[in-house]
C-alpha cells in the first residue's frame, strides 16, 4: 500500500504474508500523528518522529517454530504422536494416557528419548512440556508439546550419538554464533563466559528461540 502523493511505502501484513521477508525490503519507522485543526475545518497531521524514537527498532519479529530431526519435520504446537511414531517416548514410567491436564494447563518437564541414540542419562534426549491449547480437559497424549530442549553436548563433552537437528532457518548443531545472529539479527538477550554463548531472541507474544554455542 502506498501513501498518495509521496513516494513512501507503507507495508500492510496481511495473514498470508511473511513479515521477516518484507523486513528484508522495507525498513520500518514508527512515528506519531497529531491532529491539527485548520482554517477550512480540515485535519492535517503533524509527524512527531522524536516522540516514538525509542520504539524505532522494535520490529515486530515472528519466528518459524518448527524444526527437522534426522530429516522428519514438526510443525509447532508438536504433536506427541508424531514423534511417537518416530521411536521417541516419555523416558520414565509415565502413562500419557491416564495424565489429565486442564484447558490451558502445562505439564512438568518430562525427557523423551529415541533407542535409535541410547536411553542412557547420558545419551541424546529431548526436554520437552505438553501445554493443553483446547478448551477441555485432555489426556497427556492428546496434548500438545509447547516447548523443546536440544542439546548435542552434556555439559562440555559433544555426545558420541546424536541426530540431525536444524530449523526452518538452516541453523542447528554445530552452527556458529555467527551463523546464529547472521540468521536472526540481535538477540533480545545475550550472555557468553569461557564456556559458551548464549542468545535469546522473543516474540511480542513471549514465544522464544534460545542458542547455546559452545566454545
Amino acid at each position: 500500500a502506498w501513501i498518495i502523493g509521496t513516494n513512501t511505502g507503507v507495508i500492510v501484513y496481511g495473514k498470508d504474508l511473511i513479515a521477516t521477508d518484507l523486513n528484508k525490503l522495507f525498513k520500518q519507522i514508527t512515528f506519531t500523528t497529531i491532529k491539527t485543526e485548520q482554517e477550512n475545518n480540515q485535519y492535517c497531521p503533524q509527524i512527531d518522529l522524536e516522540a516514538n524514537k525509542d520504539t524505532e527498532n522494535k520490529i515486530e519479529q515472528i519466528y518459524d517454530f518448527n524444526i527437522i530431526i534426522d530429516n522428519k519435520k514438526y510443525e509447532f504446537p508438536y504433536s506427541y504422536n508424531e514423534f511417537k511414531e518416530n521411536g521417541w517416548k516419555i523416558s520414565s514410567d509415565v502413562d500419557v494416557d491416564s495424565i489429565v491436564l486442564e484447558s490451558g494447563s502445562v505439564s512438568e518437564m518430562m525427557t523423551l528419548v529415541n533407542e535409535q541414540y541410547g536411553i542412557e542419562y547420558d545419551n541424546f534426549s529431548i526436554l520437552c512440556q505438553f501445554k493443553n491449547l483446547s478448551n477441555q480437559a485432555k489426556p497427556l497424549s492428546q496434548c500438545e508439546i509447547c516447548y523443546l530442549s536440544l542439546d548435542a553436548a552434556n555439559g562440555m563433552k559433544l555426545l558420541n550419538q546424536f541426530p540431525e537437528v536444524k530449523l526452518s532457518s538452516e541453523i542447528g548443531f554445530k552452527s556458529t554464533e555467527g551463523a546464529v545472529i547472521e540468521k536472526y539479527g540481535d538477540p533480545i538477550d545475550s550472555f557468553s563466559n569461557n564456556y559458551c554463548s548464549v542468545l535469546t531472541y522473543q516474540n511480542e507474544e513471549d514465544q522464544f528461540l534460545q542458542f547455546i554455542i559452545y566454545e
